[in-house]
């Protein structure tokens, strides 16, 4: 996927961030292989230290999470399919950790473009929860 990865983007994009473990993994063998999705890009969020290194956030210490921000078209690729893809291709039920990888920048989180997005999050997060027995592992902002 080559397009974009800073704004300006096309208009009628929108975007929301997931973190759901390894970021490279949830950007290339599953967000970057949906149609309507424009561009996926890698990062950090939710912490406190200002442009963190990866060495960094391996720590556990400047309390951000590796995720992927997903730029897509709504009409082309819905926000419920990509709730499904974040809950179907992760164990949320596991507070800071993914598989092999372990400590709290693998943990579960969405990060919502605006109210409505929140609104849907929640209440996918509802729908999902009779299957999960640890809540407090995914966090929704």
């Amino acid at each position: 996927m080559e397009n974009k990865m800073f704004p300006p983007f096309p208009d009628g994009t929108k975007s929301v961030i997931f973190g759901m473990g390894c970021f490279l993994g949830c950007r290339t063998k599953i967000f970057g292989r949906l149609k309507g999705v424009y561009s996926t890009h890698v990062g950090y969020a939710g912490g406190f230290t200002k442009n963190p290194t990866y060495s960094e956030t391996c720590t556990g210490r400047t309390g951000h999470a590796e995720v992927v921000r997903v730029i897509y078209f709504p009409e082309k690729v819905s926000y419920n399919d990509l709730l499904k893809s974040f809950w179907e291709n992760h164990d949320p039920t596991t507070k800071d950790r993914q598989g092999n990888d372990f400590g709290p920048e693998y943990r579960s989180a969405i990060l919502c473009a605006d109210e409505i997005d929140l609104k849907a999050a929640a209440e996918k997060c509802k729908s999902v929860s009779k299957k999960i027995l640890n809540l407090e592992a995914l966090q929704v902002k």
